[in-house]
């Protein structure tokens, strides 16, 4: 009985786990696809704080391969725990293996 609990337990907190990084994830992507798309508005948003730290961020070179590494980060992010999530309910040893052998696990 204590196993089962344990396994159950272990079931449903991976669950939330990879839900909250599908959720990070997706903000992540869509916040580069955002920047990729309207690099004016960012610009715009940022001239607003009157910083010369910040006047080297308000290049449009520098927001738009920030976009694409956020867009990359996001995907990856989105994709394997979208995988580590329907591993997890559906107890899917392929898609759990392929999920941790991914994020550095040892299987």
């Amino acid at each position: 009985m204590g196993s089962d609990c344990g396994v159950w337990l272990a079931k449903y907190l991976l669950c939330i786990f990879n839900f909250l990084f599908f959720v990070i994830g997706t903000i992540v992507l869509g916040t580069g696809i955002w920047l990729a798309v309207d690099k004016a508005s960012l610009i715009a948003l940022l001239k607003m704080v009157e910083s010369d730290q910040i006047n080297q961020f308000t290049q449009p070179r520098v927001i738009e391969q920030m976009a694409y590494v956020l867009i990359v980060i996001g995907a990856v992010m989105f994709f394997m725990s979208f995988l580590g999530y329907c591993g997890a309910i559906r107890e899917s040893r392929c898609l759990l293996t392929t999920v941790s052998g991914t994020w550095g696990g040892q299987v």
